[in-house]
């Protein structure tokens, strides 16, 4: 099985860059809708963030892998 790998990092107070980790290729710049408190953290299954919203509460979301939609929030 060939899975590709992904490496997530913060790109902007509201944005997180998806890199293909083989090549270092950008694979998808994600707006999350909000400002991240906590870098982006990639597994082969999911990708998730902490993000603050306008009205200052934090939540966590998680990203499928590799269409990088949201699976879910977590509000903390």
């Amino acid at each position: 099985m060939n899975k590709k790998r992904f490496i997530a990092q913060q790109g902007s107070a509201t944005s997180i860059r998806v890199f293909l980790a083989e090549t270092g290729q950008l694979y998808r710049v994600i707006d999350v809708g909000g400002t991240i408190v906590s870098p982006p953290i990639c597994t082969e299954e999911d990708m998730y963030v902490s993000i603050r919203d306008a009205a200052g509460n934090t939540h966590i979301q998680y990203y499928t892998v590799p269409g990088f939609n949201i699976k879910r929030v977590t509000t903390l």
